[in-house]
């Protein structure tokens, strides 16, 4: 028969076996990892880093940048062009044969309300502002409204040159009409052609 040591080393070879066995039958296997879940541990996990990193430094939260203003569109400023200030417009001298009327007066009161059949006299004054000497054949003559006398023509009787004055006296009376009365005359030249500017009028009252 088999010696004791023998039987010693076969009990322990035995217990050996078993307890490997034991463990080989009583140890689970591991279980393969879930992809799905394994993506949902590691997106807990990076929000919960961010949360803490977060909390640890509040001033390092982001701020977007401000909102692009644009420059505003460049307008062209229109300078006013410079408008020239007019100079003085040169009064043209008169040329040719013209007269200018100065007045018509009675004298020796200068009046202009008359009884009728009041006798009186009316000047008549022109200025020669052309470029004609006027000869004494001259003459201021009636050529429409009421006639103060039987007086139709009045002749210049001396030269006027130009720049000079010339003066015509008409003897008159009152009407017996009694309204207001104007007399119209022209001087004219000694070929009877009308003078420029010389036309006369004057105008009374019978009372």
């Amino acid at each position: 028969m088999f010696s004791k040591k023998f039987w010693s080393a076969a009990a322990l070879i035995l217990t050996l076996s078993l307890m490997l066995s034991a463990c080989s039958v009583f140890t689970p296997a591991e279980p393969t990892p879930d992809p799905v879940v394994l993506q949902a541990i590691a997106r807990q996990t990076v929000v919960a880093e961010i949360t803490a990193d977060a909390q640890a430094n509040p001033t390092a939260v982001f701020t977007p940048p401000p909102t692009y203003t644009p420059y505003p569109t460049y307008t062209a400023v229109v300078i006013p062009t410079e408008t020239p200030t007019p100079g003085p417009t040169a009064t043209p001298k008169p040329s040719g044969n013209q007269a200018k009327f100065l007045y018509a007066n009675t004298f020796p009161e200068n009046r202009r309300v008359f009884y009728p059949n009041e006798i009186f006299n009316i000047g008549f004054g022109f200025e020669n502002i052309g470029e004609v000497t006027w000869d004494p054949g001259y003459a201021l003559v009636y050529v429409g409204g009421d006639r103060f006398t039987s007086t139709t023509s009045i002749p210049l009787g001396r030269t006027v040159a130009p720049g000079e004055k010339a003066d015509f006296s008409l003897g008159a009376f009152g009407s017996e009409d009694l309204r207001v009365h104007t007399t119209y005359w022209a001087l004219v030249t000694s070929s009877g052609i009308p003078v420029e500017g010389g036309s006369a009028w004057f105008s009374y009252t019978a009372e």
